[in-house]
C-alpha cells in the first residue's frame, strides 16, 4: 500500500535586480513575471514559453557571461520540465493506444516538431547553463555515438548547489528559473498552460515474515496527523490530502456567491480526483451559470462510469444536476466551493462521504491586486498542475524514464552536437528520444499479445522481418516469418520466367512452321486449325503462371483464375472436339466431315464452352470482390502473426469452373477409348490420351 507524503509543483522565481538592470541597459521592457505586473492582465500580453525564452534571450544578451535561463538536471527535473513543456504547447507526454499500449506523444511518426523549435534554440543558443559535468560530457564527445541501447550511458549530473554556485561563491539566480516552491523565496507563475504535478510517499508492503506491519502503519499515521509538524513542514504550501491543508496556507472556506462565480467564470470542464487506488481520474463536467439558471449555479456531470460508482442509489441515470450551496447535501444534491476546490456530496462504502474534484484548467481573470504570496502562487500553480502522465489515470513504467536519464540525452543533443550527429535535424533528434522512450516504456513481447507487421520479403531465404511496434521482443521472440508468395529475384522466379520464355519461343517457332508446313500430310491430318487454337490456349495458360509469382494483389488473384480456366478450357476444348470430329467420321461414318470439314462447327462449339466460362468468371469476379485475405497464426500464445493469401479455391463457383473442365476431360477419355480401333494411320488416341492425363494431373 503507498501512502502519499509530499507533494511538489513548480514555479518560477526571478532575479528582478536583472530585471531592473537589464532593461535599463538595453532600453527594453522586462515585466516582471505574473502577478507582479498589471502587464499580463491584457490578453494580448501571454505570458508563455516563447516570451519565456524571449526573457531568457534578452538576459543573456545583458548579462553577457551568464545565462538567462538556470536550469537544474539533478533528480530528473529535466523530465519535469519537459512534461510541463509539452503539455502546454498541446503534446501530451504520454499516450495510450486501442490496445492499451503506453508510447511517447504519438502512435505514428513525429509530426510536431515545429512546436519545439524555441525549446531547441534555447538550449542551442546557451540561454541556460550547463548542467552536465566536464568530464561527463568529454567522455561523451570523444566517444563513438550510441549505435545500441544498451550503449546509451547516463551522464553525470552536476548538482542543484553547484549549478546555483556555477557564476558566484553563493547560491544565485541570475536570470529566471523554474523549480519547486520554498518558503524562504517568493515564487511566480511559470509560462504556459501547465505546471508539474508530482510528490513523494511511503511504501508498506505486506510481507509474511515481516514482524512490523502494525509498527509501520503507526509510523504512517504519526507522519500525516495534522496536529502534527512533520507533514507541514515536508510542505510549504499543501498537503497531499484534501482535508489537511498545510497551516501555513490555511485559508477559509468561501461562501455561496464565490460557488457561483467560480462556475461562471470556468474556462475548462475538465476535472480530476485521486480514487483509492491512488489512480488519478478524468472527468468532465458541463457549467450551467446563474445568468442561466435565474438562480444558483450548476454543475452537470454525466460521466456514466463515475455516477455507477459514486452514486449506485440513483439508478442507470445518464447525468446528475449538482446545484451550488452552503452546506452539501447528497439528497438535494448540494455541493460546496472550497479553497479553490468543488467538493461533491457522495455515496461511498454504505456511507455519504465528500470527494473533492479539481479543474485541470482554470486561469486568473486578472493579475492585479492579487495576494503574490507563495501559498497564492502555490495554490494558483496547483489549478494548472498536472502529472507528467496527464491525462491517463496511471503508468508504473514513469520510473524507467527517470532512471536511465532519457530526456538528458535530448536536451544534451539540443545543447551540443556530438561528431557523428552533425547533420541531425530536430525531428532527428525527437525520433530518437521516442525510440528510447518507448524501448523502456513498453511491454515484452513474451507477456503482452500484440498484432504486428512485417518488412518486405527476402529473395534468398523467402522470410520476413517481423515488426514490433507495441511490445519489445527478445532472445525467444519470433524476427521473421516465411513469405507468402515467391519475389521476383528468388531463383524459382528466375527459373519460372526462363522456362515462360523458352516455352514462348519455341511456340513461336512451332507457329512459323506449322504455318510454312501448313500443306504437309501430317499437319493436314491433325488439323491446321486445331494446332493453332491449342498452341495459342497453351500460351494463355502458360502466361497464368507469372501471376502466381511476385506480391500479391487484387488484381494477380482475378487474373490466376482467368487464365488458367481459359487455358485449360481450351486445350481440353480442342483436344474434345478433335476427338469428337474423329469420332462422328469412324464411328458415325459421316464420310461428308472427311472432305468437306465444316470448321464453323467446332468454333461455334469452342465457343459457347469459353462463353459459359468467361460468364462463370465474370460472376465470380463482381461476387468474389474482396479475395485478398488475412489469416492470423498463432506463436508462443500472445503474437499474431498475419498471413497475406488467395482465397480463390474456397468459392463455389471456381469450383463449378474447375468440375466443367474436369467433365470434358472425362468425356474425351471416353471419346479417346471409344475410337482407340480405328485405322492406325487415323489413330491419335494414344497422343491424345497422353494430353489427357497430363491435363487431368493439371
Amino acid at each position: 500500500m503507498a501512502i502519499p507524503f509530499t507533494v511538489q509543483i513548480r514555479t518560477l522565481l526571478f532575479n528582478s535586480t536583472t530585471f531592473t538592470n537589464c532593461g535599463l541597459k538595453n532600453n527594453v521592457d522586462l515585466y516582471p513575471p505574473p502577478p507582479h505586473s498589471e502587464h499580463w492582465d491584457s490578453e494580448a500580453n501571454n505570458w508563455n514559453w516563447t516570451t519565456f525564452f524571449n526573457y531568457g534571450s534578452m538576459i543573456k544578451d545583458c548579462l553577457v557571461d551568464y545565462p538567462g535561463i538556470t536550469f537544474f538536471g539533478e533528480n530528473s527535473e529535466e523530465l519535469r520540465f519537459l512534461s510541463m513543456y509539452v503539455q502546454s504547447v498541446g503534446i501530451p507526454f504520454i499516450i495510450e493506444n486501442d490496445n492499451k499500449v503506453k508510447k511517447f506523444a504519438t502512435e505514428n511518426e513525429i509530426d510536431f516538431a515545429d512546436r519545439f523549435e524555441i525549446l531547441k534554440e534555447a538550449f542551442a543558443n546557451k540561454i541556460v547553463n550547463p548542467w552536465i559535468t566536464e568530464e561527463s560530457l568529454n567522455e561523451w564527445k570523444q566517444k563513438d555515438y550510441p549505435k545500441t541501447f544498451e550503449d546509451y550511458k547516463k551522464f553525470i549530473k552536476k548538482s542543484n548547489e553547484e549549478v546555483l554556485k556555477l557564476y558566484s561563491d553563493k547560491p544565485s539566480i541570475m536570470g529566471m528559473a523554474i523549480a519547486n516552491p520554498e518558503k524562504m523565496v517568493k515564487y511566480f507563475y511559470v509560462p504556459g498552460k501547465s505546471s508539474y504535478y508530482g510528490g513523494e510517499g511511503f511504501v508498506i508492503t505486506n510481507k509474511k515474515d515481516n514482524k512490523y506491519n502494525d509498527e509501520a502503519f503507526d509510523l504512517i499515521t504519526y507522519f500525516i496527523d495534522n496536529t502534527l509538524p512533520f507533514l507541514h513542514n515536508a510542505n510549504s504550501y499543501i498537503t497531499p490530502f484534501e482535508d489537511t491543508e498545510n497551516l501555513n496556507c490555511k485559508q477559509t472556506t468561501e461562501n455561496l456567491a464565490e460557488c457561483n462565480n467560480y462556475i461562471d467564470t470556468a474556462k475548462s470542464d475538465v476535472y480530476y480526483f485521486i480514487n483509492k487506488s491512488n489512480e488519478y481520474v478524468i472527468i468532465k463536467a458541463k457549467h450551467v451559470s446563474t445568468t442561466v439558471t435565474g438562480g444558483n449555479a450548476k454543475l452537470i456531470i454525466d460521466d456514466t462510469d463515475f455516477l455507477k460508482e459514486y452514486y449506485p442509489s440513483e439508478g442507470n441515470v445518464k447525468q446528475i444536476e449538482f446545484t451550488c450551496g452552503s452546506q452539501q447535501n447528497y439528497q438535494k444534491k448540494i455541493i460546496t466551493y472550497y479553497n479553490n476546490r468543488i467538493d461533491l456530496p457522495i455515496f461511498s462504502n454504505n456511507a455519504m462521504t465528500t470527494l473533492t474534484i479539481k479543474s485541470t484548467n482554470d486561469y486568473f481573470n486578472s493579475n492585479s491586486n492579487k495576494d503574490v504570496s507563495l501559498c497564492s502562487v502555490a495554490n494558483e500553480m496547483l489549478k494548472i498542475a498536472r502529472p507528467i502522465q496527464y491525462p491517463l489515470n496511471g503508468f508504473n513504467k514513469m520510473d524507467e524514464i527517470e532512471k536511465y536519464e532519457l530526456v538528458a540525452i535530448l536536451f544534451n543533443n539540443f545543447y551540443n552536437v556530438h561528431k557523428d550527429k552533425k547533420d541531425a535535424t530536430l525531428k532527428d533528434n525527437l525520433e530518437e528520444f521516442k525510440t528510447l522512450v518507448d524501448y523502456y516504456i513498453l511491454p515484452n513481447c513474451d507477456e503482452f499479445r500484440t498484432n504486428v507487421s512485417y518488412g518486405s520479403c527476402q529473395a534468398s531465404s523467402l522470410t520476413k522481418q517481423v515488426i514490433y511496434s507495441d511490445c519489445i521482443p527478445n532472445e525467444n521472440t519470433h524476427t521473421t516469418v516465411l513469405c507468402s508468395y515467391i519475389p521476383y529475384n528468388n531463383i524459382i522466379s528466375i527459373l519460372s520466367f526462363i522456362v515462360i520464355g523458352f516455352s514462348f519461343i519455341t511456340g513461336l517457332v512451332c507457329l512459323f512452321l506449322m504455318i510454312k508446313y501448313r500443306k504437309s500430310k501430317n499437319l493436314s491430318a491433325f488439323g491446321m486449325d486445331f494446332s493453332i487454337i491449342l498452341l495459342f490456349a497453351t500460351f494463355i495458360l502458360t502466361v497464368s503462371i507469372f501471376f502466381w509469382l511476385g506480391e500479391i494483389s487484387q488484381e494477380k488473384c482475378l487474373l490466376r483464375i482467368w487464365f488458367q480456366t481459359l487455358g485449360l478450357t481450351n486445350i481440353v476444348g480442342s483436344i474434345l472436339l478433335k476427338e469428337e470430329r474423329i469420332s462422328s467420321i469412324f464411328i458415325g461414318r459421316d464420310v461428308q466431315k472427311i472432305f468437306t470439314p465444316k470448321m464453323k462447327d467446332i468454333y461455334i462449339k469452342l465457343g459457347i464452352l469459353n462463353l459459359i466460362q468467361i460468364g462463370l468468371l465474370l460472376f465470380w469476379s463482381f461476387y468474389k470482390r474482396d479475395i485478398k485475405y488475412m489469416s492470423e497464426k498463432e506463436y508462443n500464445n500472445n503474437i499474431d502473426i498475419p498471413i497475406e493469401y488467395c482465397d480463390i479455391f474456397s468459392s463455389r463457383l471456381v469450383a463449378v469452373m474447375f468440375l466443367f473442365i474436369f467433365c470434358m476431360i472425362i468425356y474425351t477419355l471416353l471419346i479417346s477409348i471409344k475410337i482407340r480401333n480405328i485405322p492406325k494411320e487415323f489413330n491419335e488416341v494414344i497422343h491424345l490420351l497422353f494430353i489427357d492425363y497430363i491435363y487431368m494431373y493439371i
